[in-house]
């Protein structure tokens, strides 16, 4: 910026540097030695608590229709994220449908990548891998064949979600808005949600002040 911030950007400013120090015991820790992933995440909320508990390999994409879109990606494994970004979606997407599928076919390279490095570690991934979205109409595109009125203009590269759930690496799996963990990386969402997102990134070990760590 080339002029003078407000006093309320200074004061967003100062509470991003309390924030950051009150946080500094929190870290990202990954468990775990497996020589073979899980089975199939098979939707219930057994599974679910196990899956998040666990280790096992699965991923959350979120993306937020307007102009331009932004794509928001969190992979986590062995217990922790292992791959998280927030990138703008390079067309210009006419519905929020086409959005989310852009956002998942962004995520697809990145496990794919994932996949291929883990086989060349030891770890077998044998199941399709879990990606939690909230949005049923992405669901449903990628879920046929075929184009449609809403998927006759989608570019060849919007296109790799489909392909990669009907050959099975992927499987789309849906979650309530509250629920996607990515949401937090395409919008600004409300404190509730900011901290379910940190505790699920942040596994620890936590710090002595770190759960006392909100700046209001």
């Amino acid at each position: 910026m080339r002029h003078d911030p407000s006093p309320d950007a200074w004061v967003v400013l100062v509470n991003l540097i309390a924030y950051a120090y009150s946080t500094r015991f929190m870290s990202i820790t990954l468990h775990g030695k497996p020589t073979k992933m899980p089975s199939e995440y098979d939707g219930t909320k057994e599974q679910l608590a196990s899956l998040v508990a666990s280790f096992h390999l699965h991923g959350f994409v979120d993306g937020s229709w307007k102009i331009p879109s932004v794509a928001g990606m969190l992979v986590m494994m062995f217990g922790g994220p292992i791959d998280w970004s927030t990138k703008l979606i390079k067309v210009i997407c006419h519905s929020s449908a086409e959005t989310e599928v852009s956002a998942g076919s962004m995520l697809s390279k990145r496990l794919v990548y994932v996949r291929l490095v883990s086989g060349f570690l030891g770890v077998r991934i044998p199941a399709p891998i879990p990606v939690f979205i909230d949005s049923t109409a992405a669901v449903d595109i990628t879920g046929k064949l075929g184009t449609s009125k809403r998927t006759a203009h989608f570019l060849r590269w919007q296109h790799y979600l489909r392909w990669m759930v009907q050959h099975q690496y992927v499987r789309l799996i849906f979650v309530g808005t509250k629920k996607q963990m990515a949401d937090a990386l395409t919008k600004i969402v409300d404190r509730t949600c900011f901290f379910i997102f940190r505790d699920y990134v942040l596994v620890g070990p936590f710090g002595p002040t770190a759960s006392k760590g909100a700046v209001s």
